[in-house]
């Protein structure tokens, strides 16, 4: 066995499991946890590619619903440890519900920074985990602002270099289980990057512990009008304008250099997919009994381009995030802001932050 197996927790399933080999400062007492747990994969087979299967990691059935649950278990915990008074959070739905339900755990008041166009369901979620959700045409900037203004810490994975750790885990799983054996790539759906640049993090730090194994293609799918990554490796937008998908993730990312250099290491690829392919591969995904989001079906159809090209032979898709838009969902009123400005944000919560 070697050093780097001997330090794992195999008293801890979830991503805890993992602690000693985070970097990140020690702590005191037992961590926060969301429920996490080893991953579930799942094996598709496929015809006429260049692959007989795919096989899919369930980080659906997370029990938030998304990979984002072992980030945020991560971030917040040392958030916790600090003692700070509130977070924030700008999300397109999955991260902000875990981020939700760990500040909930840990007691931290939570400020959830969404567009009016994201899904109700997702709105709704956020709020039934006691966060104060504002809704903005402007998030990305406005919770900027009040975390460089007032403070307040960024949960968002592109700004708050501790997600990575979280994402790290699904690195080491892959390598204490001898998964990796079985695949040669791993697809994701993309926005900042921050999971592939975890997941590659992961792997460069087993190889330097006398891990022995190699880290797997990383392979990006975007889709619609974001596909900056992508025109790095010489895809065209597939389409003008917004994909079905929608338009609510990091069209610029800071971790653009880093992304760019960790697939390239891995001899991965990025990929704008259609909205054609998305919804293909949705139903193809449907039709084998998986009901997933959009995302997912994005880095599907993006593997399936990879096997029709001969670039991999036996990939991984990493299926993650809600599926369900709920057009009818209900949330609280006193829980859901709408806002443009710090002015308007600290004559509503001034007082809770004093």
């Amino acid at each position: 066995m070697a050093n780097w197996e001997r330090k794992i927790d195999k008293s801890n399933a979830g991503v805890w499991r993992f602690r000693p080999l985070f970097s990140l400062p020690d702590f005191d007492g037992p961590p926060l946890s969301l429920g996490d747990g080893p991953p579930k994969y799942v094996e598709l087979p496929v015809e006429d590619t260049a692959f007989r299967s795919i096989l899919c990691q369930r980080e659906d059935l997370n029990t938030h619903g998304s990979h984002k649950d072992r980030s945020l278990s991560v971030q917040v915990n040392a958030y916790r440890q600090e003692g700070v008074k509130a977070l924030c959070i700008s999300s397109s739905g999955n991260a902000a519900i875990a981020a939700a339900a760990a500040c909930r755990e840990a007691g931290i008041p939570l400020f959830a920074f969404m567009s009016p166009n994201t899904s109700p369901g997702k709105i709704a979620a956020v709020c039934e985990r006691n966060a104060h959700v504002i809704l903005s045409e402007r998030a990305i900037g406005l919770t900027r602002e009040m975390s460089s203004d007032l403070g307040i810490p960024n949960l968002r994975p592109s700004v708050d270099d501790r997600a990575l750790e979280g994402y790290k885990a699904l690195s080491f799983y892959l390598a204490e289980t001898g998964r990796w054996k079985d695949i040669d790539s791993i697809f994701c759906y993309t926005t900042s990057g921050s999971t592939l640049c975890g997941i590659w993090r992961g792997f460069q730090w087993l190889v330097e512990s006398g891990w022995g194994g190699q880290s797997p293609q990383l392979h990006a799918a975007q889709a619609g009008a974001i596909t900056g990554v992508a025109e790095r490796f010489g895809e065209r937008p597939a389409q003008s304008g917004r994909s079905v998908i929608g338009d609510l993730g990091t069209k610029r990312t800071r971790r653009l250099g880093e992304l760019v250099r960790s697939i390239r290491a891995s001899n991965g690829h990025a990929w704008a997919v259609s909205d054609e392919e998305i919804l293909r591969a949705k139903d193809w995904l449907s039709d084998h009994g998986l009901s997933v989001c959009l995302e997912s079906a994005c880095a599907m159809a993006a593997c399936f381009r990879a096997g029709e090209a001969g670039r991999v032979h036996r990939p991984l898709v990493l299926l993650t995030g809600l599926s369900t838009r709920d057009e009818g969902a209900q949330w609280p009123e006193d829980r859901v802001h709408r806002m443009e400005s710090k002015e308007d944000f600290l004559s509503q919560f001034g007082e809770l932050l004093s």
